[in-house]
């Protein structure tokens, strides 16, 4: 009988440092879903492999292709996120329809808003650092939506731009940066572009970090040579980069944001074609 009280208590004590392994220090996946404009939308959860009171939060809006334009795995880059360190939170929004873009637009910067209120009130959460990044649509939402948030620690604008291939997005992009209030920003911005993205015009990042600098606000831009638009997506060599910006780490920024030949061409037959 004694023998079968401790193989119990064995068992029972395994079982119990499993349990402190997988919560605790491996980190424990706990999506949750929230509801905007009447409709539910998961979140994709990662926890950091330490085990803390508080985790630094990163929220990830993904961009409006995703699941049909976007070639890499929105938990395969929440896991990576969180192996650094952080919580990680990505909500899962509707599939891109080019004919319904202005309501996916509106979608995005509604459930970026609410994504945020949840995580000033969720106890896990460092209320200090909470990062957003956002790509490509997503980064349009972010930046309209948060931009004045005095509760963000940072903002990331991946792939930014306006877009090429929808006018009226096209302007909005351009009006938006023209209109915000610069002196009223206190968060940290950082753009990554690529000087190979054909699919924004990434001068409206140009235009966003001079305004940025002329009011003495804090931004960053990082410029590649190399890549092109889906690249700022989820690619390690430019996540690599975010997590050092992300964690105040050492890396090389960029002077500023520099088309080259064919985008400029582009941009000219915008102009004759009447898109400005």
């Amino acid at each position: 009988m004694l023998k079968k009280y401790y193989f119990l208590l064995t068992v029972l004590l395994i079982a119990g440092f499993f349990y402190i392994f997988n919560n605790k220090l491996v980190g424990k996946t706990e999506d949750f879903t929230i509801e905007y404009n009447n409709q539910e939308y998961n979140v994709i959860v990662e926890k950091s492999l330490e085990s803390k009171d508080k985790y630094p939060l990163v929220i990830y809006n993904h961009g409006g292709g995703y699941k049909t334009l976007e070639p890499f795995d929105l938990r395969g880059v929440a896991k990576y996120l969180s192996e650094k360190g952080f919580l990680v939170w990505i909500p899962e929004r509707s599939l891109w329809l080019p004919e319904k873009v202005l309501g996916r637009f509106s979608e995005a910067k509604g459930v970026s808003k609410t994504v945020l209120d949840v995580a000033l009130q969720h106890p896990d959460v460092d209320k200090d650092n909470i990062n957003l990044i956002g790509f490509s649509l997503g980064s349009w939402a972010v930046l309209e939506e948060n931009i004045y948030s005095r509760d963000v620690k940072s903002i990331s604008l991946l792939g930014f731009g306006a877009p090429f291939d929808h006018t009226v997005l096209y302007d909005h992009v351009f009006k938006l940066i023209n209109e915000i209030d610069y002196s009223k920003v206190s968060t940290e911005v950082l753009i990554m572009a690529s000087k190979g993205d054909t699919r924004v015009n990434i001068d409206a990042g140009e235009i966003l970090r001079g305004k940025m600098v002329e009011a003495g606000g804090e931004i960053s831009v990082m410029a590649y040579e190399e890549g092109d638009h889906l690249s700022m997506a989820g690619v390690k060599p430019y996540l690599d980069d975010l997590i050092k910006f992300l964690k105040s780490e050492e890396v090389d920024f960029s002077d500023f944001i520099q088309l080259d030949k064919e985008m400029i061409e582009k941009r000219e037959s915008l102009i004759k074609r009447g898109y400005w």
